[in-house]
């Protein structure tokens, strides 16, 4: 495969070989591609989180909810460092809330090529071992803390699945899906879940451009979600992203209070 003939028009960088290279076989591409990301994680300043103001709007979340959390899930989890800060953050409020984490770990699905926002499947493709290795090594946080589901989101959110995990209720969830077709089903799956009154934390609210005006992706798929469900009322209390600490400044995240009106 010449990857001249898919990418023209710029210079193939580390991210793209990741893309490319979760075409191949799972085995043969877990292996390569995750020693390749684990190697460069060694090196120190991969990423793809801003770490610092996702932690201060992780800790305030908590405050919202006056530190009563009952479970914590993130949808699209990468290499797990989001996952390694909330980890932390509740640690530090004394909460020991079930934690899950839910990822094809093959990267985007192929429907994406369809979506809103230019995204393109494979991309951010992150091996399962790979997130186990850094949340355990770089954050501290072993698998009896955090519990991992793999799939794709249409396929493995299944109406028995939270039984099947003994959640409850969920009282803070961060939606890193990307892709409008990816968070419908991840919206749709925690309706009956989520407490009456709940975080949720969408990334990549501003990706690719995105405004409110233009409204589309994860803005879309929430929109169409508080339409469908007249019973969930929406405040948002933050936003991050990235500061000149990082060399940029890029707001890419928002984060709502959901309110549940008793029937």
């Amino acid at each position: 495969m010449d990857v001249r003939t898919i990418l023209p028009k710029r210079r193939v960088g580390l991210a793209d070989v990741g893309r490319l290279t979760a075409r191949l076989p799972a085995p043969v591409s877990d292996r390569v591609w995750g020693t390749v990301l684990q190697w460069r994680m060694k090196q120190g300043g991969w990423t793809l989180v801003p770490q610092d103001d996702l932690r201060r709007v992780y800790r305030e979340a908590v405050r919202q909810l006056g530190g009563e959390v009952q479970a914590y899930a993130e949808f699209g989890i990468y290499a797990g460092d989001s996952l390694g800060i909330m980890a932390d953050v509740l640690a530090e409020a004394g909460s020991s809330a079930p934690m899950f984490g839910f990822d094809s770990f093959r990267g985007l699905p192929d429907s994406v090529t369809d979506d809103e926002g230019g995204w393109q499947p494979g991309a951010f493709y992150c091996p399962e071992w790979v997130t186990r290795w850094n949340l355990s090594t770089n954050h501290g946080v072993g698998p009896d803390r955090i519990t991992l589901i793999p799939g794709w989101f249409d396929e493995s959110l299944t109406p028995g699945l939270a039984g099947e995990l003994g959640i409850e209720r969920i009282s803070i969830a961060q939606l890193d899906a990307d892709a409008y077709s990816s968070t419908v089903p991840v919206l749709d799956w925690l309706t009956p879940l989520l407490a009456d009154r709940a975080v949720l934390i969408f990334d990549d609210w501003f990706a690719g451009g995105n405004t409110e005006e233009i409204g589309i992706g994860v803005q879309r798929a929430f929109e169409e979600w508080l339409e469908r469900r007249p019973e969930f009322t929406a405040e948002a209390f933050a936003t991050y992203g990235f500061g000149p600490g990082a060399g940029r400044k890029e707001v890419v995240g928002k984060a709502f209070i959901v309110s549940r009106t008793p029937a």
